[in-house]
């Protein structure tokens, strides 16, 4: 946990770099859950898509996976990608054509926290998703169309991350206090009180 403009991101962008041939670390700027959720649920799943790609060695044949925003893949990319002849590759394909296209309610939001689990069990390894600005998860229960009667976003994360077991998160945000309050008060998430707490300042970010 860190203020941001401290160096926080580059952090975590050189720590994927470093480990993701031997761990795939996809990353996801939870900044985006702010603006547009569509964007930010299509980025989780590209990224996920694209570990899942490296993994396999497949990158020459699938090619770019950044559509434009607000598009789906390209023909030539589901193609490619349908070739490889993994059904959770397949699975996310599909759910992000779904959800480009419009389509936003509980179900794809469960669905698409689901994906790590089902790409990792298909390619039998195990997955480190990195989540950055964590705290902005909370902007999904504003939107009308993903509100529970249930709980929160970080209820549905629980439920789901409980049952995850080739997968694991490593959380950053910069609103410090929030992010302790999420992680650690056994009052609001108890799923979370097994994470370990680390604060960076400015000046242990440049000597990281």
């Amino acid at each position: 946990m860190g203020q941001r403009k401290i160096g926080k991101t580059s952090l975590l962008l050189e720590l994927r770099r470093s480990h993701d041939s031997k761990v795939p670390m996809p990353y996801v700027d939870c900044w985006e859950a702010r603006a547009d959720p569509i964007n930010f649920l299509c980025g989780l799943i590209r990224s996920l898509i694209s570990a899942a790609v490296r993994q396999r060695g497949a990158e020459p044949e699938v090619g770019s996976l950044d559509p434009s925003p607000g598009s789906g893949f390209s023909p030539l990319v589901i193609q490619a990608l349908a070739r490889l002849g993994s059904p959770a590759i397949d699975e996310a394909v599909r759910l992000h054509e779904s959800i480009s296209s419009g389509q936003l309610d509980h179900d794809t939001l469960r669905m698409a926290f689901e994906l790590p689990q089902h790409i990792a069990a298909d390619l039998r390894i195990h997955v480190v998703v990195v989540l950055d600005e964590f705290q902005e998860l909370q902007r999904l229960d504003r939107v009308r169309r993903l509100r529970r009667d249930d709980g929160d976003i970080f209820d549905l994360l629980r439920t789901i991350w409980q049952r995850q077991e080739r997968v694991s998160y490593l959380l950053a945000g910069s609103r410090v206090t929030m992010m302790r309050r999420i992680l650690t008060e056994e009052n609001i998430d108890p799923s979370f009180r097994t994470s370990r707490c680390s604060t960076w300042a400015r000046s242990s970010a440049r000597t990281a």
